[in-house]
């Protein structure tokens, strides 16, 4: 599973976008880079090296620091949570939370799921293949998790689903769907995949469906105007033999965004101001016979994308981006009275920071399923997804954690199908840093437990040594520098401690050399580069100094190689790149400078390779990435393509084994994988 694609921002940019408030965006809380790590273990032949393996797991954010200690990989960076590598759908056990088998969504979204009444579901959005076969944004998963042959595809977006008999309903921005021609609205034989002949057509989009309680009709909401041939708003009730709608239902002025559907009202919301002749501010109700709206009226301060109806008919749940509803302050959710429109004492009160919404609603039994984008539900801890009680709204331990909104969700059989924006389900936290079994890809136990990013790890003699932008781990006062026991986790008594951001490290016969943005570490005055003993923490007298930046170290043979964006250290000129001996002066004739920043460092066998933002190094013009001896006079040798902020590179002599493992460029948006030991 790759990193989610620009088209996913774009996706939940454009489910925040809110033509009704004049085009207002929530941007601070549609931009939230959430690159998930990926660990590639590959089998010694190199035609296998390609091949990702999906149950790996990853972590929810970007990393800076990677080091590996036997067969143990750790990773820093600025994350809060571990998971396995779902994808944007997963199935999660009922009443456990716990995941179950599935198939992977490879890159997309799922924006709405149906389910198919044997225990397994159907899923639309934009996406084109799951578990690696090509599916365009519709697909069947079984009972048992696996991948149905149906396949009937759609080329747009697929935004809403509604299952009744042997048909699938299927809304959205398409244009052909199940092998047709079909204007945002379709059915689909649930077996075959074909389009059937019922064909009403829409002028705009169709985001929701709903059908009636006797499967006679089947109403749509959206942004279209006219449906079936026929004028009829945003709303309309359709045949679901003829798909001819129903002339009595009203026009409404304003998208739609929710359908709810009791056996004798349906219940709507969007953006509209007025349905039906009637003033009804973004939800209404409306008589599921004659058309006519209703008395009930909740007037919810801003929009409710999402509606479900109690199993006995006396409450309407409503989720959306509202702060007032039913004549009580409520944050995104409520509980409404079928018959006054009052919002009752159920209360869940989700929060997710600078932005809240609820996508979805759906009752069972006793519980209340609820998704969205919230980090806290009825005051406990749950991301993206949760279950309260039907009535008194306290929150249970149901708890899947997600790492991104969640759009979608159904009840089938035993497990509850979810779909959304996320990339995992089923996380684990941690604080800033995890570590991972390199030849399963299982996370460990281990835990940095830092209040803060990590920026720089490296290992040894059963150490972990951490720097970053932390002030704590694991309750214990830690500046910007830690050690960490490499197996149980635990916090040494070992606390050097800096004044600012430690960005990298290297090690060498029992010295720790720190780098970074600091001016003061381990009590002594240090112009962002020092040495540390290992054994008892103290700095020593090694003490070139840097004019700016150091972000990068690696140590041989007592040479420490320094990069960064400094253009003098250890007192002599030197742009973004030196070399500085065991007394800390730099090597005379060793001197390729660069004309940006140098942002990563490796060594592999007598050359050193180089990364950073420069267009020059050496004398030599080279883009990003570049390659010289180690010694001095030797010069720029060979190059590649650029390496941006925020990399970091790997090599390292790997023992015999049975698997190989590649080495790589860490960026915060993909992966690049520049060499190979074996």
């Amino acid at each position: 599973m790759a990193t989610p694609a620009l088209s996913v921002w774009a996706a939940r940019a454009a489910k925040a976008f809110k033509p009704w408030a004049g085009g207002a965006m929530k941007v601070s809380s549609i931009v939230r880079p959430t690159a998930f790590l990926l660990f590639l273990i590959m089998s010694s032949r190199a035609s296998q090296g390609q091949v990702l393996a999906s149950r790996l797991w990853g972590v929810t954010g970007p990393v800076y620091a990677t080091a590996l200690s036997g067969d143990t990989l750790y990773v820093g960076g600025n994350f809060r949570y571990v998971g396995p590598n779902t994808g944007a759908a997963a199935r999660v056990d009922s009443a456990s939370g716990s995941l179950l088998p599935g198939p992977a969504v490879d890159v997309g979204v799922v924006d709405c799921t149906a389910p198919d009444g044997n225990g397994g579901y159907y899923l639309g959005g934009n996406f084109t293949s799951i578990g690696g076969a090509a599916r365009n944004r519709l697909a069947h998963v079984r009972g048992d998790g696996t991948l149905d042959d149906w396949n009937p595809g759609a080329d747009s977006g697929v935004s809403a689903l509604a299952f009744g008999g042997s048909t699938v309903y299927v809304g959205g921005v398409f244009s052909t769907c199940g092998g047709a021609p079909r204007s945002r609205i379709a059915a689909l034989d649930a077996v075959s995949g074909a389009a059937t002949s019922w064909n009403p057509g829409a002028d705009g989009e169709v985001s929701a469906l709903a059908l009636s309680r006797d499967g006679n009709r089947i109403f749509a909401g959206g942004n279209f105007g006219t449906i079936g041939g026929q004028y009829c708003g945003p709303v309309a009730s359709l045949d679901v033999a003829t798909g001819v709608p129903t002339n009595s239902f009203p026009l409404a002025f304003g998208n739609v965004f929710g359908l709810a559907v009791s056996s004798s009202t349906v219940y709507v919301s969007g953006g509209f101001t007025e349905i039906g002749g009637t003033y009804r501010q973004h939800l209404a109700a409306i008589d599921a016979v004659t058309g006519y709206v209703t008395s009930w009226n909740p007037t919810p301060n801003d929009v409710p994308k999402s509606l479900a109806v109690s199993k006995d008919e006396r409450t309407i749940y409503a989720g959306g981006w509202f702060t007032q509803i039913g004549g009580q302050n409520r944050n995104g959710l409520a509980a409404l009275d079928a018959v006054t429109g009052l919002a009752t004492d159920w209360n869940p009160a989700p929060t997710g920071g600078d932005y809240t919404v609820v996508d979805v609603i759906v009752p069972y039994a006793d519980l209340v399923y609820i998704g969205g984008y919230f980090h806290s539900l009825g005051g406990q801890a749950r991301n993206y997804v949760g279950a309260v009680d039907a009535v008194g709204g306290l929150t249970t331990r149901w708890r899947p954690e997600a790492n991104n909104e969640v759009l979608a969700l159904t009840l089938s059989g035993s497990a509850v199908c979810l779909g959304g924006i996320f990339s995992s389900v089923g996380a684990e936290a941690r604080g800033y840093g995890a570590a991972f079994d390199a030849r399963t890809g299982e996370p460990l136990a281990w835990d940095a437990r830092a209040n803060g990013t990590v920026y720089a790890l490296v290992a040894s003699h059963g150490t972990i040594y951490a720097g970053g932008t932390f002030t704590a781990c694991a309750g214990q006062s830690r500046n910007n520098l830690a050690a960490i026991d490499a197996v149980s986790g635990a916090v040494l008594g070992w606390n050097p401690g800096a004044d600012s951001l430690v960005r990298a490290f290297a090690v060498d016969h029992g010295m720790l050399y720190a780098g970074g943005w600091f001016t003061q570490i381990g009590g002594q005055a240090r112009s962002r580069i020092a040495a540390i003993d290992e054994a008892s923490g103290l700095v020593t007298s090694w003490n070139p100094g840097a004019n700016d930046h150091v972000r990068a170290l690696v140590s041989r043979e007592g040479l420490v190689y320094t990069g960064g964006d400094f253009t003098e250290c250890a007192g002599q000129p030197r742009s973004r790149l030196a070399a500085i001996d065991v007394s800390g002066n730099p090597e005379a004739l060793w001197h390729p400078d660069a004309d940006g920043a140098v942002r990563a460092l490796a060594l592999a066998g007598g050359t050193l390779f180089v990364g950073g933002g420069y267009g020059a190094i050496g004398g030599a013009t080279r883009s990003g990435i570049a390659a010289m001896g180690d010694g001095p006079g030797r010069g720029v040798e060979v190059e590649s393509g650029p390496i941006r902020s925020r990399c970091a590179l790997r090599f390292r002599d790997c023992p015999a084994r049975n698997i190989g493992f590649r080495w790589w460029i860490l960026r915060r948006d993909r992966w690049s994988v520049p060499g190979q030991c074996r």
